[in-house]
């Protein structure tokens, strides 16, 4: 069989008379000599200076391609900052930080193409947690995540990050019967930077007396371990009455300036009740949540304004259920 320059061959079992060379190897043909053998890839220029890097004619078979198999090839482009993967008429871009960025170079760099679209197979890692991927969008069964919850686990499963925490907030969250909390909530926590647990809960801060009762009514008992807890029904879920009853928990800058204590309190998605509109969407009504620890050291800086961001009024612990608020 002729060859030439170009054609892309597989090595047979014993062709080779190069060590850089392996049986079964697939090559692209740089250099053909009749007489003595054909040169593949990068060996040609070494070839001639003497360096064994070559395979028999004799021992090479022409390699086809179907129209599939030419459509399933990597295709790729560096750039400074990012590399472009186009594969299976799909086409990616890797930015540098993206933690695919590294192994994605390493494997064009090894002549490894083979390897990346398994590095860029997101949907099989989302599928190993009952998750789907569909038009950009996270789905768990038929229930869609949240856009902004749905986007942060798609970033973490690109960066190589675990998102069990994330996957238990959202089944947490569906327990939750307001629709406006399992709308809002995780981008109410990013905003403020509240940390998720390993079971899908998250942290909040609440102030408290010094003995760690309750600032209005000191009749409820927060000292560390303890679940604090009402009927979701006494809680006001109107997001617009901003002072009003129910268990407050809010974010460090926030909670900070309310009672001579600060503690750290864990709250279960499905047990947000509102977010307010006013303050900026840093604090909420919950109806039941646990001490987890001391806030030892509390920031004495004031970042609010005490004339209006007062909790409740003297007229709304008046009410029938103002016992409950918090702050």
């Amino acid at each position: 069989m002729k060859f030439k320059v170009g054609d892309k061959v597989k090595v047979k079992a014993g062709g080779s008379f190069a060590s850089r060379v392996h049986d079964g190897q697939i090559c692209t043909l740089e250099f053909v000599d009749e007489n003595t053998g054909t040169l593949v890839e990068e060996s040609s220029k070494e070839y001639l200076n003497g360096d064994k890097g070559g395979v028999w004619l004799s021992e090479l078979e022409l390699v086809t391609e179907t129209k599939g198999e030419n459509m399933s090839k990597v295709n790729y482009h560096l750039l400074s900052d990012s590399v472009i993967i186009n594969h299976n008429a799909k086409t990616t871009a890797i930015r540098r930080g993206d933690s695919r960025f590294d192994k994605v170079v390493e494997c064009i760099r090894d002549n490894r193409l083979d390897e990346i679209p398994e590095i860029l197979d997101t949907e099989s890692a989302f599928a190993k947690k009952g998750l789907t991927l569909k038009d950009g969008l996270l789905y768990m069964g038929e229930d869609s995540l949240p856009e902004t919850l749905s986007k942060r686990v798609i970033a973490l499963v690109e960066n190589n990050l675990p998102i069990e925490p994330m996957v238990n907030f959202w089944n947490n969250l569906k327990s939750n019967p307001s629709f406006n909390s399992r709308k809002m909530l995780y981008a109410f926590l990013e905003h403020n930077g509240h940390p998720l647990t390993q079971d899908g809960c998250f942290i909040a801060y609440r102030g408290v007396t010094s003995d760690f009762k309750d600032c209005h009514t000191s009749t409820f008992d927060n000292s560390v371990g303890q679940v604090v807890a009402i009927d979701r029904n006494k809680v006001d879920d109107n997001p617009n009455n901003t002072c009003s009853s129910g268990l407050h928990v809010a974010c460090f800058d926030y909670a900070k300036g309310f009672g001579p204590k600060l503690i750290e309190v864990k709250v279960n998605p499905a047990d947000v009740v509102t977010v307010p509109v006013d303050y900026n969407g840093t604090k909420m009504r919950v109806c039941k949540f646990e001490v987890m620890a001391e806030c030892e050291n509390i920031r004495t800086e004031h970042v609010y304004d005490d004339s209006d961001d007062q909790d409740e009024s003297d007229s709304d612990l008046e009410s029938e259920d103002s016992y409950y608020g918090s702050y």
